[in-house]
Parts: C-alpha cells; structure tokens; sequence
C-alpha cells in the first residue's frame, strides 16, 4: 500500500557511477515495520551493503534518510539520519544531524537520499523537487565546508538552498570524517568519508511542497499542547539557556568528566573551564533548528586574544570534554577555535580530540618522540599543538596521517603497551562520560551497534546521576538499558532531538498519537517497542555481518582494570566481571545468544527478520 500522509512515499536512488537517477517507493509496511530514519536505515543497510565489501566499495550505499514526522511542526523533527558502513569500525555506520537540510529534502518530495556506485571526478547534487542534476564539483574539491556551501548557493542562484557538505577530512579518507548540514555536524561514525568515498562533495536541496498529514486539525491541536508543555518545562529552561554546555560543571562535579585520555575524572583548578566562564566571555546568542522550541545552540564568539572573533555554532559538552578537558586544555578561546575549526574542515571533534589526547599520553610516556609528532611538545595542555594539529588530520600531513586513523589503529601502529589505554569501542572512541561510575552508561557503550557512544546505545546519564537510582549498582541495569535504548531508537527514527527525549513529544503514547494524526497508520505504543527491538536486533545482525559479537561488546582495559584516581568516586571501576553480568541482564532481556551476543533464531522470527535469520544462521 502506497503511503500519502507524514511521509513523502519515496526515496531518491542516485547511482553515480553510471549517472543514473531513480524514484523508488516507500511502502506503507516499511514504515510499520522500520519507521523511518535509524530504522529505515538499518533495513536499507542489510539489504544493500555488500556483505565483503567496506565503507570504499561503490556498492557500498550511503544514505540521507527522514522519519514520518519531519519537516512537520512536531518538535524538533529536523534531523538528518545519515547511515553507511563506517571507515571507523568497519561495520554498520550511523549519525545524526540538525539544521534544516532534512526537512528541505522532505519539501523537495523524498524521504530519503540513497547513493550508489563513485563518481569518476568530484561531483556535487542538485536537488529542486523532481529535477536531479549530477554537477561537477572539481573546483569545490579542497574547500572548506562553509565555502563550499556559499558557492553552491551562488552558482545556483538561491541563498534559501540546504546543504550537506564534507570538508577536506571526508576527502582525504580520515576515518572520523564528519558531514555539516549548513553548520549543523553529523558527526560521528566517519561518515564524512563514506561520502567522500564516492567523491561526492555535497548534496543540494531545495523543496517547495509541505507535508500532507492524515489528520491536521487534530495533529495541530496535539502540537500546541506538546509545545506549550515543552516551553514550560525544565528541559527548555535549562537548555534553552545553557545549551549542553551546562555539562561540563554537571559532569564535572560529579566526577565523571573524563579527563586526559580519561586517567582522571574531574578537571579541577582551571576556573576558566566552566559553564559560567564560557557564558560570560563567549557566549554569542542562540539558535535553534527547524521546528524546535528549545533553541539549545549557543553560539559562541571569541572577544580578545589570537583567536579574537572566531564564531562557532556551540562547542556543545561533547567538544569541551574531547577538545578540553581529555587534552587537559582549559583555553575555552581555543576550544571554541578548535570546534570551528573541526566543522570547517569536516571532523568529527570527539575522535579528533581523543586521538589527539591519546597521542599526548603516548608522548608523556614516551612512546611518542618529537621527532614523530611533527617536532611539538605534545603534552596536555598544549592548546597550541591541539590547534595545528587539527588541519594536519584533515588533510593527512605528517603525524595528521596516523591521527586521521583514529585511536584503535594508532595503538596497534605504536604498540608498545598503548593498546591499554586507547579508549575506544569497536573502533570508535568513547563519548564523554566515564563508565567506571556509570554501570549503565559502560553497558551502552560496550554494545552500542556504531562502537563506544554514549548516544546510539542509550543515554542512562540523567538517570544514573539523578540520584533516584545507584549509579554503581549493576543488578537491573540490563533492563534499564532496554527501556532507554528503545526511546533512543524511536527518537532517531522519527527524527527528533535527544534533548526532547524525556518530555512529553517522547511519551510512548503521545508519540504513538502523533503518528496515528500524521501518518493515518494505527500505531499504539506496543507497536512502537516492538518496532524499537526490530531495530535493535538488525543493527546486531548487520554488525555479525562483519565478524563483530560478544567479543566486541567490551570496554577499554583502562576502564575494565584501573580504578578512578580522585573525586566522589576514587577507587570504583567497572571490572570484567561486572560487565560479563551486564551484558547477560542486556542480552537476556533482548532474546540474544549468551555466548555469540547475536539475535538468536527464535527472536528473529518473533521480530519478522526472515532474511536476517536465514543469513545468521545459514550455516
């Protein structure tokens, strides 16, 4: 059955190897079955990614996809979902963006973007409602992604134009190259690269259609209550003013900051390394994206110093602490420079930081000479080596060339003891939160399908630091983790913003009600979990694709074997022991192997994955 409400009914197939464009429909079961976004992706990445191939091979598809409430007024459904086979961790690669480039392409009549096959030279797409072009992009080839973005619009005669653009990190093959939707990063998983793999420089959009809803009156009615809910709560309170900046004296406090290359959890002693500091001497005015009444963004500027009149969008937590504090840098001038810096160049600031940090603990061990890090003193707190060093990544020039490969691969390049303290996850470095006083929070990141993130598996952090749970207690945490992975699922499926998970937009119900008015397809709560599960389950077949399980849902030696030095939580780790419980709690609950950590036979027919089962089971 052919769809008409919420959802456009199509995606846009590109195949730039022979030139080919093509619409294919999306039917009405896809969406009962998968939704949209992180799981429509993960359906469209089992049956089109080749099963020996890699993030470089042609038919290797990279995807820009939708939910069926984007570029609706619910709130926050703007995101861009991008989903490929990650340069990172050599598996299921997703990632997430805001701004305003989704909803355009929804505008422009797709709920999707898949391209196939490589370009012969540097193209560009230009996307207005059913017109599709394929334009050189041999002169965009080098540039900056705000240049980039600016020049498309100038050849194209419109500055309304949306844009997802790689800089020169995704063309240079760094493996945590990132994707900017005008200003907005899709950051993590190197996806960046999987574009620039198929020298595919940017996509262009522009739309002129809305969306049909199945019931508008009633939709209407639920959004202003959602909205006027929304405005009135704590969330849009607290982030509509501090942004997720607020997280540095959160996470600080509670002594779970991970701090140079996480041999500390607190980072003390530098007042200037504060929410208020970056407030009062930075802190520009907000922005929100599309459809959003929370506007989170904190636009930052640089008043005085070298880095005088630099302007980010952000840095956001995850920048201050990868960029900051895991580099013991406390400059906020140059964290602010540095995440420019990272937007422009197309990186993704949490790997760039962790690599550098990781480097900068190799060189005060003396694994790392000055000679093999391009003659920079490279301890932490260089501020000024940080900075220099992030264009050498982008463009792979000296010691840029092993930072560009992320912190799994730089180990095995050093050796030499390194590997025990490189802190990553199937390949991806760790968000920034210190699992050894989050049980929960280690157990997502030990089985996050996209390596160590503190997003993709599940974010138990309001709820491990809220204080109405134990935040070292490991009974129970394998159901908790379920409850919130599912959430965390249907969140970046529909898409909207983390940031509103916890409202009333995110209640099960109310979400459920929201699609009935939207889509016109009777969803309930029990179908949205069970569709939640789905998801989950495929992401772990398509990762068993290629050879990842149980051995993989691990964490860092540092994390598993050395306790915390200082704060309230001096002495706690989070040992092998405690995790092998963990994971049995999370792959019990899921219907996973205990011993392979695959879906087993019987949860993928339970969860209609035929083609899932009959290849993980082939044999």
């Amino acid at each position: 059955m052919a769809l008409e409400f919420g959802t456009r009914g199509k995606l846009l197939f590109v195949n730039l190897s022979d030139g080919s464009t093509s619409v294919r429909p999306i039917e009405a079961d896809d969406v009962w079955m998968y939704y949209g976004g992180r799981g429509l992706g993960a359906k469209l990445l089992f049956d089109l990614a080749p099963k020996g191939g890699t993030y470089a091979s042609p038919d290797n598809p990279f995807m820009l996809l939708s939910g069926p409430l984007t570029g609706t007024i619910f709130p926050t459904a703007n995101r861009t979902f991008a989903c490929s086979l990650s340069p990172l961790t050599d598996a299921y690669g997703g990632a997430l963006g805001g701004g305003s480039f989704m909803p355009e392409l929804k505008f422009a009549g797709y709920d999707g973007l898949v391209v196939l096959g490589k370009a012969e030279h540097p193209v560009y797409l230009d996307i207005r409602n059913e017109a599709v072009t394929i334009r050189d992009a041999r002169h965009l080839w080098g540039k900056q992604t705000t240049e980039t973005r600016e020049t498309i619009r100038a050849e194209l005669g419109d500055d309304e134009i949306k844009t997802c653009t790689i800089g020169p990190a995704g063309e240079h093959d760094v493996r945590y190259a990132c994707l900017i939707l005008d200003g907005r990063a899709a950051g993590r998983a190197g996806l960046g690269t999987s574009m620039g793999a198929k020298n595919l420089k940017a996509v262009a959009v522009r739309g002129s259609a809305g969306v049909a809803l199945a019931k508008p009156a009633d939709f209407f009615r639920l959004m202003l209550n959602f909205n006027t809910t929304i405005a009135n709560s704590p969330t849009r309170t607290h982030f509509g003013k501090w942004g997720t900046a607020h997280g540095i004296d959160n996470q600080n406090q509670f002594g779970i900051l991970p701090t140079r290359n996480f041999i500390d959890s607190q980072f003390v002693g530098h007042k200037e390394f504060a929410t208020k500091y970056f407030h009062t001497e930075h802190f520009y005015r907000d922005f929100g994206c599309f459809s959003c009444p929370v506007a989170c963004t904190n636009i930052a500027r640089v008043k005085e110093g070298k880095y005088k009149g630099t302007q980010a969008e952000g840095p956001e937590y995850e920048t201050f602490y990868s960029l900051g504090a895991n580099c013991g840098n406390a400059d906020m001038a140059s964290i602010v420079y540095g995440d420019r810096l990272c937007d422009e160049l197309g990186l993704d600031s949490m790997s760039a930081g962790s690599s550098i940090g990781f480097a900068m603990e190799c060189f005060e061990r003396g694994l790392l000479s000055r000679g093999d890090v391009d003659g920079f003193d490279l301890r932490f707190g260089n501020s000024d080596a940080l900075i220099e060093l992030l264009p050498k990544i982008a463009r792979r020039e000296g010691f840029g060339d092993l930072l560009a490969e992320g912190v799994r691969r730089m180990a095995r390049t050093i050796g030499r003891g390194s590997e025990d303290f490189a802190m990553e996850v199937k390949g991806m470095e760790l968000g920034g939160y210190d699992p050894r006083a989050l049980k929960a929070e280690g157990l997502s990141m030990a089985t996050s399908e996209r390596g160590g993130c503190h997003h993709f598996g599940g974010y138990t952090i309001y709820l491990e630091t809220s204080g109405s749970i134990s935040n070292l207690a490991v009974e129970g945490k394998g159901q908790l983790l379920q409850q919130v992975r599912r959430g965390r699922v249907l969140c970046d499926s529909t898409t909207m913003c983390s940031f509103l998970g916890g409202t009333i937009a995110m209640q099960p119900n109310n979400l459920a009600e929201a699609l009935r008015y939207a889509t016109g397809l009777d969803f309930s709560t029990e179908q949205l979990h069970l569709i939640a599960d789905r998801v989950i389950a495929l992401e772990r077949c398509i990762n068993a694709r290629y050879g990842l399980g149980r051995k993989d849902d691990t964490l860092p030696k540092r994390i598993l074997t050395e306790t915390v030095r200082s704060g309230p939580w001096k002495g706690n780790t989070l040992s092998q022991e405690q995790l092998d419980n963990l994971l049995d709690q999370f792959y019990t609950i899921n219907g996973f192997d205990l011993t392979t950590g695959h879906p087993t036979a019987e949860r993928l027919t339970a969860l209609g994955l035929d083609a899932a089962r009959a290849e993980l089971y082939a044999a």
